[in-house]
């Protein structure tokens, strides 16, 4: 295997939401929850209610 980071990526969408998107590993286990954050005023604020388990992407709302 090759040795690679999570490699995320983001990319601000035309209604100003952020699309956020991310490696799984082949090495990551079936049990695997994501949390996103964003930081917004020197705050940090969760990008969804509860851990992504069923996808490696999310979509961010403009404000958190």
């Amino acid at each position: 295997m090759e040795n690679l980071t999570r490699g995320v990526a983001a990319v601000k969408q035309p209604d100003k939401s952020v699309f956020v998107s991310w490696r799984l590993f082949g090495t990551d286990p079936q049990s695997i929850a994501f949390n996103v954050y964003r930081i917004a005023d020197g705050k940090s604020r969760s990008g969804q209610p509860k851990p992504i388990t069923d996808s490696t992407n999310c979509l961010t709302a403009e404000r958190m």
